[in-house]
């Protein structure tokens, strides 16, 4: 065993081959613990420093050997075979300093393969070919296997042997990359959902902003509540709840429920903030979401992929009709029964498959066997063959990804002239308006949106609404501009902000779609040529009206504000002012949703939806509403907040509703989510000091 050094004293670990005895150890900022008694703990519990390690094993040629090979193969991998790593279709998760048993090997192969549900049966043939395949990589020495005991290596490939055998992360990884799986190895308890106590600590400190000694304190409290059972922790081998004699921070596991709950009984004026890792979701024309997950039609497949996978590959693919080839074999056809998704059995796709052939065979009999047959064929089955694909079919956009990565991957395939954009997925492919209505037939109530501007006011109140246009589309700006471009007229009336620099061809809002925007530029375009001269925004709303060209509905109510005039406006504000003076149209920019302050304030404060059900009840939070909302005829105009007000409520020593928040941290809350409000109070701020 290592020497161990301690404050001046030499220690040795008590080892009696099955578990050391320890009675003293440093903590992870240094400082020297000592137990009396000492305690026994499971060999793999053991964490050494790597300095320390390090020393100690260059004491002897044999150690200065391992580390040169532990940091050859596992610390200082080439950046370009990180790189490659990570485009890999599949992964494996290991803990850090976890070894991996041989015996489970097959099933961890497979299940990274195949780990859906839809994909048992062959999860379960992949599973049995693993038990010859691994067996025969040990012997062609592709694998090195050791034993438990000792680390050695297993010289013989008998199966009996290498059941019980083990394997470190590291000389897996080769195996591994070779089937397409990536190797990532997780460092112990670092999250993202369970973690030490130190780690832990050290997330809440980062977050905090907390200096080393408040850090340490913090460690020190938390180990104190675990020992007293007065906050959860969990077992690093099961992740249960778990009571040991004493609680080592660098070992035993928490989650942040469990902090947060011993956070909230303390009093704390924080909570540790959950950074859960999120994929951006996928941006297109052809991309559409169906119950909140992004999906691809098939009729799509051809048009992203180049025709990379025409429509008869794809049937033969989903029908599971193909030979060595075979593509999408891991991707899954769905339809729609009312708002739930319907799996598509492979036998349902037999007639899709016979009908494509049978087109094809068409074509062969009617065009003769020449070259220009031969071009005129393909443009016509180009034309023609999506729409023997069924309508309102789709797969989920992240399965068919990581299936398309794999499937041309330059492993996979090879192109004799490769001009660039063959192994890449185009979610915005050039086609035509009746090319792209083909494609989303059947997904017109779940197409994408991405409404641009936000919740539009249902009040029939000029101010306001005229207030909301300004503030969210620069509605003022362009009305009074004398000449538009017919690009930047499309934009507007399809309620989006030429400014704000939006993807026409990828938005859709609430009432308009990408291809009302192409229809629009395109009788905007034939406008300008035939009638040139400077047009302004009213001009280009009357020749889509005079056009029957669909448009969004904002540019018709806010031309009748304007015509109705300066006067009627003037009315309605002498209607609402004061003896002070009009009330000013309320800034839309300064002003939060529920929603909103509830994301900024409630994991701190406890605040809900349920604060804002009976204002009545709630008098400050009344009080900071400056827009009242309003619902009818189909819409729903939300409510709008004061955040300054709210925040200083929320930071008040004296209020009773929910939990307390002292005022640095709501004034950091305020400024980190409310920004542009909070350079307008900065001065307030009692952070900033004399």
């Amino acid at each position: 065993m290592v020497e161990m050094v301690f404050a001046g004293d030499i220690q040795r670990l008590e080892f009696d081959g099955a578990k050391p005895f320890v009675t003293m150890f440093r903590t992870q900022d240094g400082r020297l613990l000592k137990t009396e008694p000492g305690f026994h703990v499971p060999l793999d519990e053991l964490r050494f420093k790597r300095e320390e390690v390090e020393s100690a094993a260059s004491k002897s040629v044999d150690g200065r050997e391992m580390m040169k090979q532990l940091d050859g193969a596992n610390l200082e991998r080439p950046i370009a075979d990180r790189a490659a790593d990570e485009k890999l279709p599949f992964s494996v998760y290991v803990q850090e300093g976890e070894l991996i048993d041989f015996a489970a090997l097959p099933h961890i192969v497979a299940k990274a393969m195949y780990p859906g549900d839809s994909d048992l049966n062959q999860y379960a043939v992949t599973r049995l070919n693993l038990d010859d395949e691994l067996l025969n990589a040990v012997k062609q020495g592709e694998l090195i296997v050791r034993s438990r005991s000792g680390m050695g290596e297993i010289k013989w490939a008998i199966p009996r042997q290498l059941e019980g055998g083990v394997l470190l992360p590291f000389e897996l990884r080769s195996y591994l990359r070779k089937r397409g799986i990536q190797l990532v190895l997780l460092p112990h308890g670092s999250g993202p959902k369970y973690w030490t106590i130190e780690n832990a600590a050290g997330a809440i400190a980062l977050q905090e902003g907390m200096h080393d000694e408040a850090r340490g304190s913090l460690l020190d409290a938390m180990v104190d509540a675990a020992n007293a059972d007065d906050m959860t922790v969990r077992d690093p081998h099961t992740c249960l709840p778990s009571r040991p004699k004493l609680v080592r921070p660098f070992y035993e596991l928490v989650t942040h429920d469990d902090v947060n709950s011993w956070l909230g009984r303390s009093g704390a004026p924080y909570q540790w903030m959950s950074e859960e890792p999120t994929s951006p979701v996928p941006q297109g024309p052809v991309v559409v979401m169906v119950d909140g997950r992004a999906a691809l039609p098939v009729r799509a497949i051809p048009y992203i992929t180049g025709w990379g996978l025409p429509p008869d590959e794809i049937a033969k693919n989903l029908a599971r009709k193909t030979d060595a080839f075979a593509r999408m074999q891991h991707t899954v056809a769905f339809h729609l029964v009312g708002n739930t998704p319907v799996k598509m059995q492979p036998v349902e796709w037999d007639a899709f498959a016979v009908k494509l052939d049978a087109f094809a065979a068409e074509l062969r009999a009617r065009l003769p066997d020449d070259e220009p047959a031969d071009q005129r064929g393909y443009a016509e089955w180009r034309q023609k063959a999506v729409v023997l694909l069924p309508a309102g079919v789709f797969v989920w956009f992240d399965e068919y990804e990581r299936d398309h990565r794999r499937d041309f991957s330059v492993d996979t395939v090879s192109f004799t002239d490769e001009r660039g954009g063959e192994r890449a997925l185009n979610l915005a492919p050039y086609m035509d308006a009746a090319t792209l209505a083909t494609v989303l037939e059947g997904f017109e109530a779940c197409h994408q949106r991405q409404g641009a501007a936000g919740t539009q006011p249902a009040s029939d109140d000029l101010i306001e609404f005229r207030a909301w246009c300004d503030a969210t589309l620069n509605a003022a700006d362009w009305w009074a501009l004398s000449d538009l471009q017919p690009s930047e007229a499309a934009m507007l009336l399809c309620q989006q902000d030429p400014h704000a620099a939006p993807e026409p061809e990828k938005t859709t809002t609430s009432e308009t779609t990408p291809l009302d925007y192409r229809k629009l530029l395109r009788a905007f375009e034939d406008v300008a040529k035939s009638q040139p001269g400077p047009k302004a925004l009213s001009d280009w709303h009357q020749h889509a009206r005079a056009g029957r060209l669909k448009y969004h509905s904002w540019i018709d109510r806010y031309s009748m504000s304007v015509e109705t005039g300066s006067n009627a406006v003037d009315e309605q504000q002498a209607a609402a002012s004061t003896e002070g003076g009009k009330v000013p149209v309320p800034d839309f920019k300064l002003l939060a949703t529920r929603e909103q302050l509830i994301e900024a304030y409630g994991r701190f404060t406890g605040m809900d939806a349920s604060w804002f059900s009976n204002l009545k009840d709630v008098p400050a939070l009344l009080a900071a509403r400056k827009v009242a909302g309003q619902g009818g005829r189909g819409r729903i105009a939300e409510p709008l907040f004061c955040p300054f007000e709210v925040m200083r409520w929320l930071s008040d020593s004296k209020r009773r509703k929910g939990r307390p928040l002292q005022a640095e941290k709501a004034w950091e809350l305020f400024e980190k989510n409310f920004p542009t409000v909070y350079n307008v109070h900065s001065v307030a701020d009692p952070r900033t000091g004399d």
